[in-house]
């Protein structure tokens, strides 16, 4: 076998970092020509937050928020039927809402323990002889996946577990080409590339790096730029270069803790290969970041439930859903080129490219749920307490996911102008799966701490002077009752369900290891004794803080989350196996 070794950098256009690596050996071309326009002058600059966003629709999440905990606080000073009104409606669709998530994720899990050993290139000849018209399907070899790894100081042990577990596919020589989105900036990158490169090489069709640089204009330094700036001067290039149909090219965005199912992309070929909108099509593996569960603190604990049930409820029962992505994704690259690649300037990358899409494509643009999960870290430091900083500074990153509201408000406003009109019921749906996850961590915890306080305060000598009796009677009354019975319920169907599938998920992530009777009972008592502080800390404070911010900040910073080393031990240059996960 050739050495395949990477040639020195050849830059890309004029912008400095715009470089990467080539393998000596190129892959076969099609005759399918790239067209010398894939991006024009236009499509190459960034929407702009400042000249789209109003200060009003940057105020609306402090107004939602704030405006919800006072007037609680008035409602029930002043008039506790509406107070009593509104926590029980509230509360009741809580109950709903956990009961929803816990019920179909526990069904997902099933799903994804069922689909492990499924052979996907028969599926794909099976649907191929069944269908009668297959004219818009694409021939399974034709595909080629440019796998984006945006990352800056990254564990090697966590980059090389990533990699292995891409490598570990059995279309990784053939059709999986890992792109490196490194930061500039990063001192010792070269080497890490390097040593990288040789520790793959033969096991894929490719591998390229990219540099981006640091402080270009209207950006941050953060994944969206890092990978934005990877897709259009390294990825572009490369398709170019090897001369690719474009319609047969996918684009995956890779976190670089995500450790894929080793049947993920021939689920994705085949979902790509016969979805005839795939050009109108994210596609999402569900997220269960459990890889370092049982080391993580318990309040740790409860958000990676609440996130990966989340994530599989909604994946599961996607056709009927409204989902948006999460972290590790994949799109078509037509669809990437024609949105202009992913915007340097937000922090929810994620979200913000699928809303993205959805305003340029209108109400085509859907998320495809694919049946094998992406493992991954949950943050953790060097020390439990560490631990716990680092998980509260990724909540305050995750909770300024809440600008895309003034970017979906203003895009809306904006389509009415234009000829992509999206649908008025979809759209507000949007901006509630934006909003929600938030505003539940400020109402709901406000809610169930307060409406006992206020009820004890009415029955005690302190009550309000000027409540009389009308007001003590509903504060006694049916409404008491009911919400007593709301309280009830959700305390035992929430710890219950949530520590059920958390459970199944430690077993089915872990092994059985995890198959212990009192792993359930702990995740029952991380619940009951931490649930409530944990949702304080890592909820509200954060969403009260990124509201406030919007109001007054134009930029944020991307705070880089702490990860362990990977589980999976460091072995020599010379194992040929070497960081091949492989999830049985």
């Amino acid at each position: 076998m050739s050495t395949k070794l990477p040639l020195a950098p050849i830059n890309i256009g004029n912008q400095k970092g715009g470089q990467f690596f080539f393998d000596t050996q190129a892959a076969q071309q099609t005759q399918y020509p790239v067209s010398e326009n894939l991006f024009s002058e236009e499509d190459d600059v960034q929407l702009s937050k400042g000249a789209t966003l109003t200060k009003f629709f940057r105020c609306l999440p402090a107004i939602l928020f704030y405006g919800t905990v006072l007037l609680i606080v008035y409602w029930s000073m002043f008039n506790t039927f509406y107070f009593f009104a509104f926590s029980n409606a509230f509360c009741t669709i809580q109950l709903l809402f956990t009961t929803y998530m816990t019920y179909y994720a526990y069904y997902a899990i099933t799903s994804l323990q069922n689909n492990q050993k499924k052979d996907w290139y028969r599926e794909y000849t099976l649907k191929m002889k069944r269908t009668k018209d297959t004219t818009h399907y694409l021939n399974w070899d034709d595909i080629t996946h440019y796998v984006i790894i945006p990352n800056y100081k990254e564990n090697m042990s966590v980059l090389c577990e990533t990699i292995g577990a891409i490598a570990a596919s059995p279309l990784a020589p053939t059709h999986i080409i890992v792109v490196l989105a490194m930061e500039e900036r990063e001192q010792g990158g070269e080497d890490k590339v390097h040593q990288l490169m040789l520790r793959f090489e033969g096991k894929f069709k490719g591998m390229l790096a990219n540099y981006h640089p640091s402080n270009l204009p209207g950006e941050m330094p953060g994944k969206s730029s890092n990978e934005g700036h990877a897709f259009r001067k390294t990825v572009v290039a490369d398709v170019r270069r090897r001369q690719l149909r474009t319609e047969n090219v996918c684009v995956s965005i890779c976190d670089a803790d995500s450790v894929h199912h080793v049947k993920h992309f021939e689920a994705l070929n085949f979902k790509y290969c016969t979805d005839p909108h795939r050009h109108t099509r994210m596609y999402q593996g569900p997220m269960v970041n459990f890889l370092n569960f049982d080391t993580v603190p318990a309040s740790t604990r409860l958000m990676c439930t609440v996130v990966t049930v989340h994530e599989l409820s909604h994946l599961y029962n996607y056709k009927k859903n409204e989902v948006l992505p999460f972290s590790t994704y994949a799109m078509s690259f037509n669809c990437a080129r024609d949105v202009g690649g992913w915007d340097g300037d937000y922090i929810a990358e994620d979200w913000h490219q699928f809303l993205k899409c959805y305003f340029h494509y209108g109400d085509k643009m859907r998320v495809e749920a694919l049946p094998h999960p992406v493992l991954c870290y949950a943050v953790e430091g060097d020390t439990y307490w560490q631990s716990l900083m680092d998980r509260f500074e990724q909540a305050k990153r995750h909770a300024l996911a809440l600008i895309e509201i003034p970017y979906v408000l203003n895009k809306f406003v904006a389509s009415f102008s234009s000829n992509v009109r999206p649908n008025l019921w979809r759209s507000l749906v949007l901006i509630v799966k934006v909003i929600w996850p938030h505003y539940i961590g400020v109402a709901h915890l406000f809610l169930i701490v307060y409406t006992p306080f206020i009820i004890a305060l009415y029955n005690s000598s302190w009550a309000p002077f000027w409540a009389d009796s009308q007001e003590i009677a509903v504060v006694n009354g049916p409404w008491n009752m009911l919400f007593q019975l709301i309280s009830i319920l959700s305390f035992i169907t929430g710890p219950i369900m949530m520590s059920l599938n958390a459970y199944r998920l430690a077993v089915f992530v872990k092994g059985q290891e995890m198959n212990k009777w009192w792993r359930f009972v702990q995740y029952m008592l991380d619940w009951v004794l931490l649930a409530t502080i944990t949702n304080f800390f890592l909820a509200m404070i954060p969403s009260f803080l990124a509201s406030t911010k919007m109001i007054y900040r134009q930029e944020f910073q991307y705070v880089c989350a702490t990860k362990p080393e990977a589980l999976t031990p460091m072995t020599p240059l010379s194992t040929e196996d070497a960081f091949a996960v492989v999830i049985e």
